[in-house]
């Protein structure tokens, strides 16, 4: 009855990888667009993994008359979050470095990568009672993550206040990698 429990999404990116190759373009652009699903399929399963622990991998768009697989029961964190891991960095090594301006790039699947597996790796490491190994391996994939973004010339801005009571967040550029662009008028809270 939890509105969260939702694989729209996750299905949407399904189609994706298993189309994306009958489209005529470069395979870098492929490449770059199935980064993209893959981007999203891992964090959509990331908050679902928050909120619900183990759920169902889907990895293959379904039918909706398959009720064996529709109701198939959970799989364990372990297997979820071991192939979120594997669509990040999918996603990290082929998503475009830098796109059109403020979508995601590279960059963004780093930040989403280092976000994931911090949380994860920690999660791992203080609930010992669930006996899940590899901690070290997701906190260091977090600490990896997040060097490779400041290694591309990103800097914290040494005032907070500004960075986060700014009009137009994305002038500087120097610490934001995405945002929600407010347009006077049409969106602004």
């Amino acid at each position: 009855s939890n509105t969260s429990w939702s694989f729209g999404y996750i299905r949407k990116a399904n189609i994706m990888l298993e189309r994306i190759d009958q489209v005529d373009m470069p395979d870098e652009a492929k490449n770059h667009w199935k980064g993209i699903a893959h981007f999203f399929r891992a964090l959509q399963y990331y908050r679902l993994v928050q909120t619900f622990g183990g759920v169902p991998w889907f990895s293959h768009s379904m039918d909706i008359g398959d009720s064996a697989e529709v109701y198939k029961p959970r799989d364990s964190h372990d297997l979820v979050m071991d192939s979120v891991l594997a669509d990040l960095n999918f996603a990290v090594d082929n998503i475009r470095q830098t796109d059109l301006t403020n979508t995601v790039d590279k960059d963004v699947a780093l930040a989403l990568k280092a976000r994931i597996c911090l949380y994860e790796g920690t999660y791992r490491k203080y609930h010992t009672e669930l006996n899940m190994p590899d901690a070290d391996k997701f906190l260091q994939q977090a600490k990896d993550a997040a060097a490779a973004i400041m290694a591309e010339s990103y800097s914290l801005n040494p005032n907070y206040l500004a960075a986060y009571n700014s009009d137009n967040l994305g002038t500087d550029g120097s610490e934001v990698l995405l945002y929600k662009r407010y347009e006077p008028g049409t969106l602004m809270h």
